[in-house]
C-alpha cells in the first residue's frame, strides 16, 4: 500500500513487553531491540509504524522515544507520550522523580540501556531550557554512553533518520536523563 508517498509494506512489531528476559542486555533491553530495530527509518517509515498516532509533525525526536517506550510495553503512567523535550521534563519528569540532571548540571546519575537522554547542542547542559533533542540509551561501557534517536542527521526533518551516536558522559552534551 502507499503511504506518506512511500511504495513499502510494513510490519508493525508485536509481542514486544518490558521485560528484560528478551534480551540479554539485561535492564530495559527490549526498549533497545526496538530502537535498533529502527535504525535508518525516516519520518516516514516510522509514521506508516505508527498504531499510536504519536507522530504528527516535523521534529520528531521525541515521537520516537515515545514510540518506542510504547512499543516496548512502558505503560504511559509511568513514561507519558511527548513530543516536547523541554515540557515534558517540567510537567512530567522532575514530578515523578525519574529526571536526573546530567553531568554538567552537577549530577552524577549514570544511565542505564533503556533511559532517556535529553541534549543540549549548545553545550552549556546546566538548564532545562536548553535541552534541544532526546534519545535512547542503547550501551554504556565506562564513560561512553551509545544511544539512538530519531531526527538526526542533515537535511531538513524529512531526510533525518533514526541513528546510532557515541558520546562521552563528560561531553557537555547530556542535560539529563529520564530513569525508565
Amino acid at each position: 500500500p502507499q503511504v506518506y508517498g512511500i511504495e513499502k509494506m510494513y510490519t508493525i512489531p508485536t509481542g514486544y513487553k518490558y521485560n528484560s528476559s528478551k534480551s540479554s542486555i539485561g535492564g530495559n533491553g527490549t526498549i533497545v531491540d526496538i530502537a535498533r530495530a529502527n535504525l535508518g527509518n525516516t519520518l516516514a517509515d516510522m509514521k506508516a509504524k505508527d498504531r499510536y498516532n504519536i507522530f504528527s509533525y516535523n521534529h520528531w525526536c521525541a515521537m520516537f522515544a515515545s514510540w518506542v517506550l510504547r512499543e516496548a510495553g512502558v505503560s504511559s503512567d509511568l513514561i507519558p507520550t511527548f513530543t516536547a523535550c523541554q515540557a515534558a521534563i517540567h510537567k512530567h519528569f522532575i514530578p515523578d522523580g525519574t529526571y536526573k540532571p546530567g553531568p554538567k548540571a552537577g549530577g552524577n546519575y549514570m544511565p542505564k540501556p533503556g533511559d532517556l537522554v535529553f541534549y543540549d547542542w549548545g553545550g552549556v547542559g546546566n538548564s532545562i531550557s536548553t535541552i534541544d533533542h532526546v534519545e535512547i540509551v542503547v550501551e554504556v561501557d565506562g564513560t561512553t554512553i551509545t544511544t539512538i534517536g530519531g531526527n538526526t542527521g542533515d537535511g531538513g526533518y524529512m531526510a533525518t533518520k533514526v541513528s546510532e551516536h557515541t558520546y562521552d558522559y563528560n561531553s557537555g552534551y547530556f542535560a539529563g536523563f529520564v530513569e525508565v
